[in-house]
């Protein structure tokens, strides 16, 4: 009797190699990634993490593309903040189950697209209004980090002027060790972009940022940490959420 084997014989010892690379090389990058992409929605950072694991493994068994990335990205955070922002506070326990209702629904309008084969809509946005969307999300979400550059309590907004103009108004708030751990973050990002384009530069940064917060209690001076992440999935429940706070 043939013993059954679960890679096919043409999956080759190179191909493993290169799977297991871009597989250790994606998870360096999407653990801090996601981590932040949570944060700029609003919502714990562990949800990131959530967020960007399990829609990984549905693709594996639903998608049709090897080159596609899926998880959140900036623009969904962008919006979740914004949309939901309006209606609870964030970190509050309604924000959550409003984040997670609203995840719902765009999921349910993906499926009716997909079914009503309504992907051709695309088609009648222009690169004009695509390009235009982009920019502006890239300054708000650019504009939003002055808060975790800085070291400063920053209300969230879509108002680039206004962010700036509360920047100016608590400048002399500003916390100098977290300064100094941005620049030279954004530093090691810029120079290994040029120097080594193909290094993993993310993974660089987060590595040394780790070792320099236990090495130098970098908490106890004041620099904010993500700090301890529950473990496990979250149990599944019916979430108890008011609807006056939506209509």
């Amino acid at each position: 009797m043939k013993a059954f084997s679960p890679i096919p014989k043409q999956y080759s010892k190179t191909q493993f190699q290169s799977d297991l690379f871009a597989g250790v090389t994606t998870a360096i990058l999407l653990i801090p990634q996601a981590m932040a992409y949570a944060v700029l929605a609003g919502l714990p950072s562990y949800v990131g993490l959530y967020a960007s694991g399990i829609p990984l493994i549905g693709y594996a068994f639903l998608g049709t593309s090897r080159a596609l990335a899926v998880g959140p990205v900036a623009m969904d955070s962008l919006l979740t903040a914004t949309a939901v922002g309006a209606i609870a506070a964030s970190g509050t326990e309604e924000y959550l189950l409003i984040s997670s209702l609203l995840a719902f629904m765009v999921g349910v309008v993906h499926v009716l697209m997909g079914v009503l084969k309504l992907g051709r809509l695309v088609s009648l946005l222009t690169p004009t209004i695509i390009s235009a969307f982009t920019s502006a999300a890239a300054l708000i979400i650019g504009s939003n980090q002055f808060e975790l550059i800085l070291g400063i309590d920053l209300p969230r907004s879509t108002d680039v002027f206004a962010i700036i103009m509360s920047v100016f108004q608590r400048i002399s708030e500003t916390h100098v060790p977290t300064v100094i751990i941005g620049m030279l973050s954004i530093a090691i990002l810029l120079i290994l972009k040029r120097k080594i384009p193909k290094f993993p530069r993310a993974f660089v940064v987060v590595l040394f940022g780790a070792l320099a917060v236990l090495s130098l209690d970098l908490e106890s001076k004041g620099v904010k940490i993500i700090g301890e992440l529950p473990s496990g999935l979250p149990s599944l429940q019916m979430p108890q959420l008011d609807l006056s706070l939506i209509f």
